[in-house]
């Protein structure tokens, strides 16, 4: 790791730079917003670089990027929080039931690690973050004046330097602006590399990275001076201390850079357009509802002079007013004095408009409206919500292979460092399992469960009727059912006699048995299977039904019995 004095800071591609910054924008609301798209100064009404081209110019014509127009009350922007919103959706989707994590050996090192960090709790963290950024770095630290088990932290995309070969992380430099004083900055530099973290610190500028000085410069890295041999910390182990997990890749923007073909995209790169659009349509609302309130228009003479200097005023609350002299010929009447005038609010036009944008710009995001409880048409069924939420379902298995992938190597990681660093434990190989998205109902489970009979293990019964559950509470349910249910075989009687029973089924069971089927099927049981195991005649064309009823033929033979 050797930078000149004069290198710019971050050293990072313009179209990578620009591209965090914006996503950066957008989540943290109207400032920044305003100080990226037009850097900050809204006192000139048209800017040299809204006439430009290129990158520039485009940022420069988003409605962010023209200056405010007409008297102050116009010149605060309201924002819609909505790329906040869809990046804690996003974590929401991912995590919001538990993980299944399994040790491939000895978890007493893994569990204290889970434990000490709180880890259910940091992944929806964790998660906001690489959605807002366009990915996240976990980083496995110690401080044994904290705790007794590696610590683990993150960092947005934005924080640091990567180095990918082949699309794997190889070494990546944190780094963070310590202290300013004036034109004077200083950068702490954290290089993640196999065995060892290196620690530097910088004098430069805001725009260049400057000279390299000791650690006990500043008050924030001289801590770092005892632990350090030269300039880094051997970490025992042969694994790089740092993992990048993208959001989701490729990234259209940076496709043609080779240092950006790693690195994910934010959820909101393909609506940034959109999301513009969606903060004009509020401001317009806010507009209409501004203007629309009931203003009075008052003739001089009911004014009261304050006195010089100081302008008039009118008491709106004024009940007797003294007697006002008119020139001849004038109409006297109050009405004329004072005049009322509301102008019609369009607010239900503008709330229509902005829930149909925000439908439009989270469907683009990759999820379905349903998900962020925009207007949809009512669900009748489980299956047409599952279909509704289908959209939202391929996103969020799409981002979990890149979690499964990240969290599992750096998990283990994690391990390897705890082993080296505390004696305590070893490392083991991680097997991390997202749960399903959509559950079924209990019901629509137990139906299933029912048709299955024999062609479904008992454990597979337990974990379809408990999705929640983990492998030891399934183990022990299973355990349980064995003590307490004897072995049984188990008849099945074909309703219309045709294994030699005369017996005749009542047309409430008939109707049962056939909801059953219907939800077998749906489920994917295999139809002739689930008829059998139902003791029903049916033929089926080969088509899978969406919907199924009695034949007519079986409907009436029921009815003449």
């Amino acid at each position: 790791m050797t930078y000149s004095p004069d290198t710019a800071w971050p050293p990072i591609p313009e179209a990578i730079r620009t591209a965090h910054a914006e996503w950066a924008a957008w989540n943290r609301g109207s400032d920044a917003l305003g100080a990226f798209y037009s850097g900050g100064s809204g006192a000139s009404r048209v800017r040299p670089a809204q006439l430009a081209g290129g990158v520039v110019g485009a940022l420069a014509r988003m409605w962010w990027g023209r200056p405010p127009q007409g008297d102050s009350q116009s010149r605060k922007r309201l924002h819609h929080p909505l790329a906040s919103q869809i990046a804690e959706r996003s974590a929401d989707v991912l995590f919001s039931r538990e993980l299944s994590i399994e040790p491939q050996g000895d978890d007493k090192s893994l569990l204290k690690i889970l434990d000490g960090n709180s880890w259910q709790s940091l992944l929806p963290e964790v998660g906001k973050v690489a959605a807002a950024s366009g990915g996240v770095y976990l980083r496995a630290g110690w401080d044994t004046d904290v705790a007794d088990h590696v610590l683990i932290d993150y960092a947005s995309a934005d924080q640091a330097i990567p180095e990918f070969s082949y699309r794997k992380l190889r070494k990546v430099t944190f780094w963070r602006k310590v202290a300013e004083d004036g034109n004077r900055v200083w950068r702490h530099l954290e290089r993640h590399e196999p065995g060892r973290i290196v620690h530097r610190l910088y004098e430069g500028t805001d725009r260049t990275l400057g000279r390299l000085v000791p650690l006990q410069d500043r008050p924030e890295t001289e801590g770092l001076a005892a632990l350090v041999t030269e300039d880094f910390i051997v970490t025992g182990i042969t694994h790089l201390t740092a993992t990048y997990i993208p959001n989701v890749r490729p990234c259209a923007r940076w496709a043609d850079i080779p240092q950006g073909r790693a690195l994910g995209q934010a959820d909101i790169e393909p609506a940034i357009d959109l999301l513009d659009a969606l903060d004009e349509d509020l401001n317009a609302e806010r507009r209409d509802v501004r203007l629309g309130k009931a203003r009075l228009m008052v003739a001089s003479t009911l004014l009261d002079d304050l006195g010089p200097g100081n302008g008039f005023a009118f008491d709106v609350d004024r009940e007797v007013y003294e007697q006002v002299k008119f020139s001849q010929g004038q109409n006297t009447g109050m009405g004329d004095l004072i005049h009322g005038e509301q102008f019609d609010m369009r607010t239900a036009e503008w709330l229509d408009k902005i829930k149909s944008r925000s439908s439009e710009i989270v469907n683009a995001c990759g999820y379905s409206p349903q998900t962020f409880g925009l207007p949809e048409t009512a669900a009748t069924t489980a299956t047409e919500v599952e279909s509704r939420e289908k959209r939202t379902a391929e996103t969020r298995d799409r981002k979990s292979r890149f979690w499964t992938v990240g969290l599992e190597d750096f998990l283990q990681t994690a391990t390897a460092l705890q082993g080296a660093l505390f004696k305590d434990g070893s490392e083991v190989g991680i097997k991390v399992t997202f749960p399903p998205y959509t559950l079924p109902t209990m019901k629509d489970s137990a139906q299933v469960v029912a048709v299955a009979g024999d062609a479904m293990s008992l454990r597979t019964k337990v974990e379809l009727l408990h999705p929640d559950w983990d492998a030891k509470q399934i183990d022990a349910e299973v355990a349980e059912i064995k003590s307490e249910t004897p072995p049984s075989t188990i008849t099945v009687v074909d309703p219309f006699g045709q294994t030699g029973t005369t017996d005749q089924p009542s047309a409430q069971e008939l109707k049962i048995a056939y909801d059953a089927l219907g939800v077998a099927v749906r489920a994917g049981v295999d139809p002739d299977q689930a008829a059998a195991q139902l003791g029903l005649n049916v033929d089926f064309t080969g088509a899978v039904p969406t919907s199924l009823r009695m034949p007519e033929a079986q409907a009436a033979r029921l009815e003449q019995a």
